[in-house]
Parts: structure tokens; sequence; C-alpha cells
């Protein structure tokens, strides 16, 4: 399964929110982290899923909300149950016919800044995603506080050039249907539509029965031969 560039960003002070399936500390006393993202497949034409992973409050603050913008190219987004947040699916125009523009987390009990919590997403890549890289915009609101992530690289940019990344990653080529180029099934392939298999399989047993009947014929003629040639000898006798 292919897995997901990884993306690398340094996170100044204290606050962060990450797509993300681990999170790395590095630098003794250094309040930072690295975010990645990495679902579990970014093959064109699957599903994938996501997690985001909130590793700490904004600015020494608990986390009261997290809000993840999708890119407008997905489909079939459906969040997983998760009983510490209140979930709710932002759609288009707040049309509930129309796609799924965001994704918001509201905490029961706000988050605290010295803990972490972890969703999860599923969605679809669809096959004219290819080769492109997709963003999700993330809002983690504290008490009085708020960080965005949604900063995207200009041409000669690194994410580590910027202070608050989006988090994002490149949609690779569909996997191969093993199912392609397969063998058809012998027994099919044994099959004889045109009938003529069944018709020669039909007159090769009937052979035999014929050559028994004919020989059964003749033996029986046999036995008649003989009876009469016996009386003969008989009445010459």
């Amino acid at each position: 399964m292919p897995r997901a560039r990884m993306r690398s960003l340094t996170i100044p002070g204290v606050g962060a929110v990450a797509l993300s399936l681990g999170l790395v500390f590095t630098g003794p006393g250094a309040a930072s982290a690295h975010v990645t993202v990495e679902p579990d497949s970014t093959a064109a034409g699957s599903y994938t899923v996501m997690t985001v992973s909130v590793p700490h409050g904004c600015e020494g603050k608990p986390t009261e909300k997290v809000r993840i913008g999708l890119p407008d190219e997905l489909s079939g987004i459906t969040p997983s149950v998760n009983p510490n947040w209140k979930i709710t699916s932002v759609h288009e125009d707040g049309d509930k016919t129309k796609d799924v523009k965001e994704i918001d987390y509201t905490a029961k009990t706000p988050l605290s800044a010295d803990q972490r919590d972890s969703f999860e997403l599923s969605l679809f890549l669809p096959p004219e995603t290819e080769g492109k890289t997709l963003v999700f915009p993330t809002t983690q609101e504290c008490k009085g506080a708020k960080t965005k992530w949604d900063q995207v690289p200009k041409e000669g940019q690194s994410e580590e050039d910027l202070d608050s990344p989006a988090p994002s990653f490149t949609v690779t080529a569909a996997e191969a249907d093993p199912s392609a180029g397969a063998a058809p099934d012998s027994s099919e392939s044994a099959q004889d539509p045109s009938g003529s298999g069944e018709q020669a399989a039909s007159e090769s047993s009937a052979a035999p029965l014929a050559l028994g009947i004919i020989g059964v014929v003749l033996g029986a003629l046999g036995l008649v031969a003989g009876g009469i040639a016996l009386l003969r000898t008989r009445r010459r006798s």
C-alpha cells in the first residue's frame, strides 16, 4: 500500500493541531512538535482513513473546538464516533444535500492543554485527484486563543518557511486492479457454447453401447446356429 509523503512541520509555541498518525517531540525542553500527514492510503480511486491528532492546547489553554476544512475534490466524508466530542458536518451553503465542506469537533469537556486526543475521518479520493496535493486547513480553538493551520507554501517556499502551514498530502497513482488480466475460469473455458462438445461426448458414450448390443445379438445367433447343428447330428444318428 502506498504511503503518503511525510511532511515535518516545526511548530513554535505550544498550540498545534495535526493531521497525523504520530507525533515526534525533539529538542531538550523545547515546546515544539513535528506535524505529519499519513493517511492509510493515498491512492487515487480509493478510500482512506485520516487520523487527526491534537497534541496540546493553544498557548497553554484547553482546546474547546477543532475545525477541519475539506478540499472540494473529496467525497464520501464520514467521521468516526468520538464520545468526548460533539461532531458536526458542515455542508456547502448549509444545504445537507450538498457536499460536506468542514467537520467540526466541539469538546463536551475542554481538552486540557497537557493532554492529547485524536479523531478519524474516512473519505474517498476520486481518480481525478491523482497527482494533486490536497490541503486541509485546520483551526484549533481554545479558551481565549486560536491557532489556524491554513498557510500554503508559495513557489520557492517550503513548509518550514511558514508559521502555521496547512496539513496536506499528495495523492498517488491508483493501485492496480488485482483481478485485471486474470486467467478465465477453467470450468467456464471448458464449456462449449455451440453444444458440439456435448454432442461429441454423447456420440462417444453411445458407441460402446451399440457395440455391446451387436455382440449380444451375434452371441444369440451363434447359440441358435449351434442348436440347429446339434439337432441335425442327432437325427442322422
